[in-house]
């Protein structure tokens, strides 16, 4: 499936359950911008360190997404994490205030 080839592509083993889902909510992400397998696996070819295994897949978040936004040409589009990041954040603000 495209995650396996992503972790594998990316040399990222995943030592607890808790970096498990924050790297597979990162390859969502990508995914939801609609990035394609292609340009993922592009992209992390580019940034890899080779013999070093990935600690993190945010290592490659920022090349990927200015990928897809050039891609686009301009904005990248919202996505539901983008909305439930931004409801967390007011939220807060809310209660602050």
């Amino acid at each position: 499936d495209r995650c396996s080839g992503i972790c594998c592509a990316a040399d990222w083993h995943p030592r607890t359950d808790a970096k498990r889902r924050e790297g597979l909510s990162i390859i969502d992400g990508w995914l939801a911008l609609g990035c394609s397998l292609g340009l993922i696996l592009e992209s992390i070819k580019y940034c890899s360190r080779s013999g070093e295994p990935t600690s993190s897949l945010r290592r490659f978040d920022g090349l990927i997404r200015k990928k897809r936004r050039e891609q686009l040409g301009g904005e990248l589009p919202v996505t539901a994490n983008d909305v439930a990041a931004i409801a967390k954040k007011l939220g807060r603000q809310m209660r602050a205030a």
